[in-house]
């Protein structure tokens, strides 16, 4: 412990411990601070040592139950010093000091001298969206559920009848009421339209009875039916592609880059609205799935987002003056991480160096050598004091007792007292003493009376003594406080600025590159001059290094860092006082010097910087935000520096029950996105949208503290919460793409997404979806520019244009993928692309196909494309049957695919998915299901529907009666028609009557049943069915049963397209086949659906081979006439006959009553 006499010869000696690191580092601080850069490794810190506060208590000895003493309490301060109360004074900018701060700010870019532009944007809590923000289902979303419900699903395309029918039967699955639900009927019906081939124009020619066969009086008699006229041939129910316009198989295709084809108006919608600064212009790609939307919005990302400018890193920090509300903080693209990695390197360094220089270092040694001073104060005063109170003399040979221990509340209890030959007795000893005769008890009690007369004037004197020493104590103190003030401060220069170099990029200049130069060497001449220090002899003595940094004068190669030790050297003879006083005089003026030579080149550096800094260019919006935050930061490290020393401080051990407290805690760090390996605008691809991915989540970071008989209690984060970003704020600056139906269908998002692409900010909820839905969290608005691409079927993106005007506003780009391609030879050599490209991606799941294989193939293309004259275009729908196609090579032991593999491909998926085809068929060969294919019948006809993707024929029959004039659906009586096939039987009926009755009513009733029905009809594809069957019934010409019809009409009799007409074909062709093909069987199809044949092969060969037939017509007299071999002006003839008798009968009935 250190003697008074030693904290004298140091007070008078201030020299002889000399900080040489702290002298070397003040230059350079000067310099970062000046001229905005950072010099890594060699910044300077504060030219004071860095110490820290520890308490020196002073001991109280227990006190004894001792008879006659009397305890005071006294209000006098303790004399260790307290932990530092007051914050530490800094000025707002790096270059840290404990002095007041200055008026103006020793740098250009301190906080307060940044433009409020540059401020960093604090990500403002609310409540987490609001009330309006509810996770309820979307509306589309509740659509679809309804339609699911229903067993109705959307179509992924919207352009063939087969979609038609879908948006038919979706439009039916919908309340009345709602506004989609006449939307879907009429798309259905534009799609119909539009796939009507020349419809159009044979409707114009059969408009009006006048242009009707039967319509003019004047008519030429009726001709035979030219059947042969309406007969399609072999080339017209399939495409096939000729061999000579085939490579020999996929190997001889190039392997060029993959082709999207047929979608140049899809593309440069994309290209558009990519493209498009505005923000308003978010991007819909509408289209089916496995059409190239995901490989064209890649491909097209791939060449504008290069181009454009890469982001700048988020990075959200603590607020250290509302710790409540974090800073958004932009950083150059990679630098987030930076900042993080040094924030955390910062409170380390601080940490283990405060730590460090407060116990262990030049700080430290002043610190005890100054506490030590406090104590030799506190016991010279306690040993003058007892010497007092020695002397205080009581009658006979009584003594006074007085001892003094202070409490933790700062007082001192004070112990009066009398003893007996200077010692303290209990009661029991002055009962024996008295009794053996050594005192008497009237001399006890005349000893403790002048005690208490002698109290006040003891008590006072211990105060005044006690008060004097605090005194000097507090003195001694502040300095020890500033001592450990600086200390801190040092270090958060030090550390503070090291920080800036590593996230604030370097602003150079010639002149500043200069003055870097110069200050290099001028730190380099101080350092050179110390070293010189340590070699230089002074006298008998030497300098020796006693901690990194400080250097003292040493004998024979020990350091004399203590006045005792000189003293006890000199006493031994190992030196006198003279020689003594001679070097350290010699060594306190070379140290003066060299501090002098170092503060002179400080100025010097300084006066040159504010010129330079006058010249250089301010720094940008992020960079004034990043020195402003880290300006903030070393402001609060050193005005909380004890949260450094935490761990290190026995009281602030963690309670049971709580978490320990790391300095980490108070400066919290987090990248919301990195750009570090970006290179131009972000592009991401999220295929999980859920909330906390999209938009991530937030942490208040609370912690639990547990209180006895209370519970546990939730104290808020030291250092404010924690964001973590998802892909919306990774997509910052640049572009996110979604599907649509995933963002619906996953709780919370779509108003989520809404809500940013909105506003501009992203929503980050404390506790993610759960803290959003039960609304108890607070949310954080954190800016960001996003282009949204939305993935989604063209039904999707109609139903949100109708339902969500958000979604109208802010997406106003839009791009449509066909669903079907237009065959020709680009469309071919696109396919032949997709198919090299699927091979050689395939890692041999795909094998190669030869030109056979590389037909069928397109032919089936042309199939999901229900036409002969459009491919599909969702080529990746083809991936499967190529896989499966190579399964059947390989099982058959071929290295390739060949047509007969694609062939057993297709085969065996229809058995496996459509078992019941075949069970059908059964019942009909067994003729469970009554269908004649031979013969002919009055009033009985073969009608189509499609189950799955199987025809089916239907037996209908029909009755002409007097009765009631209309037709009478039996399916309809029973209730089990919809809407479609009701809205049919007007027009039905509206033909009969603008046939026949023109002239005079028609009396007839016509009664219709589709016979072994025992389900739901719906749909108009019978409508010209019916009406042949009416015809028959009315006339009785019989209709050939070896026909089967679909088709339906209008109110003129014209012939209208329908869906499924591949497959009304083929399950009528199987049916023949199972009994045996006649030769003459076939079908009547509306002549607008030849363009959407592509017939089996099998059927395609039949028709070749003359042995089944497929008839093309416009108009229901050509049909007619077909079915019956009959002209249609015969049967007209007939069937108005007919209706006149049924007339007359009528009125014989009539006037018989």
């Amino acid at each position: 412990m250190a003697t008074a006499a030693d904290n004298v010869c140091l007070t008078k000696e201030p020299n002889m411990i000399v900080d040489r690191i702290a002298a070397k580092k003040s230059l350079a601080v000067t310099l970062a601070l000046a001229l905005g850069l950072v010099i890594p490794g060699g910044a300077f810190a504060q030219v004071d040592a860095r110490v820290s506060a520890g308490a020196a208590s002073v001991a109280a000895p227990a006190v004894a139950s001792i008879a006659g003493l009397q305890t005071l309490s006294l209000s006098i301060p303790k004399f260790a010093p307290a932990v530092l109360s007051g914050a530490a004074s800094m000025s707002p900018v790096l270059g840290l000091s404990a002095a007041a701060p200055s008026a103006q700010p020793a740098s250009a870019y301190a906080a307060s001298a940044a433009p409020e532009m540059f401020a960093a944007a604090p990500a403002m809590p609310s409540a987490a969206f609001g009330p309006a923000a509810s996770v309820d289902a979307h509306p589309v979303i509740g659509l679809i559920n309804q339609l699911q419900a229903a067993g109705v699903t959307l179509p992924e395309t919207l352009a063939t009848r087969a979609d038609a029918d879908k948006l038919d039967a979706a439009a039916r699955a919908l309340p009345g009421a709602s506004p989609v639900r006449a939307q879907l009927a009429q798309l259905a019906a534009s799609i119909r339209g539009s796939a009507g081939g020349d419809g159009s124009a044979s409707g114009r020619a059969f408009d009006g009875a006048g242009n009707s066969p039967a319509g003019s009086a004047d008519g030429a008699a009726p001709q035979g039916p030219n059947i042969s006229a309406h007969e399609l041939s072999a080339s017209q129910v399939r495409y096939s592609p000729s061999a000579e316009s085939l490579p020999d198989g996929t190997r001889a295709v190039p392997s060029v880059e993959q082709k999207i084809v047929g979608q140049d108006d899809a593309i440069e919608a994309i290209r558009f609205a990519l493209e498009m600064p505005s923000e308003q212009y978010n991007l819909f790609v509408a289209g089916p799935e496995g059409s190239g939307r995901e490989m064209a919005i890649r491909r097209i990302l791939s060449e504008v987002a290069p181009a454009r400018p890469t982001p700048n890193d988020l990075v959200a920090v603590t607020n250290f003056e509302d710790k409540d509300t974090p800073l958004i903080l932009e950083t150059a693209p990679g630098r987030g991480k930076a900042l993080e990695a040094g924030v955390e390197e910062f409170v380390d360094a601080m940490e283990k160096g405060l730590i460090a220089e407060l116990g262990s270092g030049a700080t430290a040694q002043k610190q005890r050598q100054l506490l030590g001073q406090i104590q030799a104060l506190q016991q010279k005063a306690q040993a003058e004091f007892d010497k007092k109170i020695a002397s205080i003399k009581l009658a006979g040979k009584f003594d006074v007792y007085f001892k003094a221990s202070a409490n933790e509340d700062g007082h001192v209890r004070v112990t009066l007292g009398v003893t007996y030959q200077g010692k303290a007795m209990t009661q029991e000893e002055v009962s024996a003493k008295i009794a053996a005769g050594e005192f008497t008890q009237t001399e006890w009690t005349q000893a403790q009376a002048e005690v208490q007369e002698k109290k006040t004037g003891i008590l006072e004197a211990y105060k005044k003594s006690m008060q004097a020493v605090s005194e000097q104590a507090q003195k001694i103190r502040s300095v020890v406080q500033d001592l450990e003030e600086k200390a801190a401060v040092a270090l958060v220069n030090e550390q503070a600025n090291e920080l800036l170099g590593k996230v604030v990029p370097s602003v150079s200049s010639p002149e500043a590159e200069a003055l870097q130069k110069r200050a290099q060497e001028r730190e380099k001449e101080i350092q050179e001059a110390f070293q010189q220090v340590l070699k230089q002899k002074f006298g008998r003595f030497s300098a020796g290094v006693v901690s990194p940094g400080a250097i003292v004068l040493a004998f024979d190669k020990t350091p004399l860092t203590k006045a005792s030790a000189v003293e006890a050297l000199i006493a031994e003879g190992k030196f006198t006082r003279a020689e003594f006083d001679q070097a350290q005089n010699q060594f306190a003026r070379k140290i003066a010097a060299i501090q002098g030579k170092a503060q002179e080149y400080s100025a010097m550096t300084e006066r040159e910087a504010a010129a330079v800094r006058a010249a250089m260019p301010k720094p940008g919006p992020e960079s004034a935000a990043l020195i402003a935050y880290i300006s903030q930061l070393a402001q609060y490290a050193a005005d909380n520096y004890q949260i450094f020393l935490a761990a290190a401080t026995p009281e602030d051990k963690a309670k049971p029950g709580t978490k320990p407290t790391d300095p980490q805690d108070f400066f919290r760090v987090s990248v919301l996105t990195d750009n570090g390996e970006t290179r131009g605008a972000p592009v991401v691809f999220e295929t999980n949208p859920t909330f906390e991915r999209l938009f991530g989540a937030a942490d208040d970071n609370a912690r639990s503290v547990v209180i006895p008989g209370v519970g546990i209690v939730k104290s808020d984060g030291p250092g404010g919460p924690t964001l973590k970003g998802g892909s919306y704020l990774k997509a910052n600056g640049g572009y996110l793409v979604i599907n649509a139906l995933a963002a619906l269908q996953n709780p919370g998002v779509w108003q989520a997404l809404m809500q940013a692409v909105s506003t501009g900010k992203a929503e980050i909820a404390e506790g993610g979806l759960t803290g959003m839905m039960s609304m108890k969290g607070d949310s954080y608005s954190v800016p960001a520019k996003v282009k949204v691409v939305l993935v989604g079927s063209p039904s999707i993106q109609m139903m949100l244009a109708q339902h969500d005007g958000d979604f109208v506003k802010n997406f106003l780009g839009v791009s449509q993928f066909q669903s079907t391609i237009m065959i020709s030879e680009e469309a071919v050599d696109g396919f032949l692309n997709f198919l090299k490209h699927s091979v050689d991606g395939s890692s041999g799941r795909i094998a190669d196909l030869t030109r056979g294989a590389i037909a069928r193939v397109l032919e089936q293309a042309a199939r999901m494309a229900d036409s002969n004259q459009n491919f599909t275009a969702q080529f990746g729908a083809l991936h499967g049957l190529l896989q499966e196609a190579t399964y059947w090579a390989k099982r058959s032991g071929q290295t390739e695919v060949r047509a007969e593999d694609v062939d057993k491909a297709l085969t065996a998926k229809r058995d496996r998915e459509e078992g019941y085809a075949k069970r059908m068929l059964e019942f009909y060969k067994k003729n469970v299901f009554r269908v004649d294919t031979k013969g002919s019948a009055v009033g009985q006809i073969n009608g189509l529907a499609v189950m799955g993707s199987f025809g089916v024929p239907m037996r209908i029959t029909f009755v002409a009666v007097p009765g009631n004039p209309g037709i009478v659906s039996v399916d309809k009586d029973a209730g089990t028609t919809g809407a479609s096939f009701n809205k049919a039987l007007g027009n039905e009926w509206s033909w009969v009557v603008n046939e026949f009755g023109r002239a005079k009513p028609v009396r007839a009733q016509i009664r219709v049943a589709y016979e072994q029905s025992y389900s739901g009809i719906d749909g108009d594809s019978s409508t010209s069915t019916t009406l042949y069957g009416i015809l028959s019934a009315l006339s009785g010409v019989p209709i050939q049963q070896k026909f089967a019809v679909t088709g339906s009409a209008d109110q003129f009799g014209n012939v209208q397209a329908i869906g499924g007409v591949n497959e009304k074909i083929e399950g009528f062709f199987a049916l023949c086949k199972s009994r045996g093909l006649t030769g003459d069987q076939g079908i009547v199809i509306p002549k607008s659906n030849v363009a959407d044949l592509q017939l089996s092969p099998e059927v395609a060969q039949a028709i070749k081979d003359g042995v089944f037939h497929v008839y093309a017509v416009d108009h229901v007299s050509q049909g007619m006439e077909i079915l019956t071999g009959v002209p249609y002006q015969t049967i007209k003839d007939k069937a108005q006959k007919r209706l006149d008798e049924i007339g007359k009968s009528l009125t014989a009935a009539a006037k018989g009553k």
